[in-house]
This record gives structure tokens, sequence and C-alpha cells, in this order.
């Protein structure tokens, strides 16, 4: 049964606010027992959820009747199954969602494959800091020969930016 409060309510709604006998069952924000705390995934790496089973249309997702659906869904990692059973609004008013997760195999191949992905990944970020830091050098050793100093040479930079800053100006103010 749900339970209505109107504008006048001290809750601080806007509009009408409905409470169900779920929200005061399961202690309304309060976590319920149901829900398991989510397995660590393989060492270096975080879960990556995706729905297992079900149909083409709606995979990972099963109708046990009314209201109540079961989500599953695999690690791509380590092979744990999360198994989400939300029971709709057709339940008794103490009952919560339930969260269960099972262990399963490593997938050996996408756990190597992830994580080769992630070293070239910091090595190609690596080799373009690298590639920064040489142009940036060549930049200034060109400084220094053109103009004898890397000081002078920012001088001349600002100078001519600021030339070119200025005429655009008077060209907008024409």
């Amino acid at each position: 049964m749900a339970h209505y409060y109107d504008d006048d309510d001290d809750r601080g709604c806007g509009g009408d606010a409905i409470e169900s006998e779920h929200d005061r069952g399961c202690g309304g924000d309060d976590w319920c027992d149901a829900i398991a705390p989510e397995p660590d995934c393989v060492e270096g790496l975080d879960h990556e959820w995706h729905w297992h089973g079900g149909c083409d249309s709606n995979p990972g997702v099963w109708s046990l009747g009314g209201t109540t659906l079961l989500f599953v869904s695999r690690c791509r990692y380590c092979g744990a199954t999360r198994r989400v059973t939300a029971y709709g609004w057709q339940r008794p008013p103490d009952q919560c969602d339930q969260v269960r997760y099972v262990a399963g195999a490593p997938d050996v191949a996408a756990v190597r494959d992830e994580l080769r992905r992630r070293q070239q990944a910091e090595r190609d970020e690596l080799r373009r800091r690298r590639r920064n830091g040489l142009a940036r050098q060549r930049r200034e050793a060109l400084a220094v020969e053109v103009y004898g100093s890397v000081a002078r040479w920012r001088e001349a930079l600002r100078a001519r930016r600021a030339a070119v800053l200025r005429r655009t100006l008077a060209a907008v103010r024409r």
C-alpha cells in the first residue's frame, strides 16, 4: 500500500510524494542486506560487465513472473557473474531487490589483451611526451641560434603577438 503526502507535508516536496511500503520496509535510503558487495576483479583491472544470456532483443534479462526481472551480466576479465533480481512493485513490504555475485574463471586472453592495450597506451603517451619535449628543445636551440638566447626569442614572439593583436583590433574598429 502506498501512502500519499500532500503539499502541506513537512517532507519538503514540491508536489505529491509517494512512499511505498517497500521504502519503509527496507529503511528508505538504507542498503538492504540482499545487496552483496562487489568482488574484486583481476589485479590491476576494474570489472567490465557485459550482458549475458537472454534473447537478442533484450540480452541479459529474464522475466520471472509478475513485475520481477532477473538481470545477468558477466565480467569480461575475471568471469564473475552478477545476478540482479528486481522485484518490481508487486512485492511484500519488506522485500528488497537482490544483487548476488558468482565467481568465475578469469578469461586469460581478455586480461592479457587489456593489460597489453594499457601498456601500449602508456608507451604511446611516453613517446608523445618525449616527442613534444624534443620539439621544444629543437625550437629553443633554433631560437638561440637566430636570436642569441631563448629570452630574446620569447620577447620577439611576444612583440609579434602584440602586433597581430593591435592590427586585429584596428581592423575591427574600422
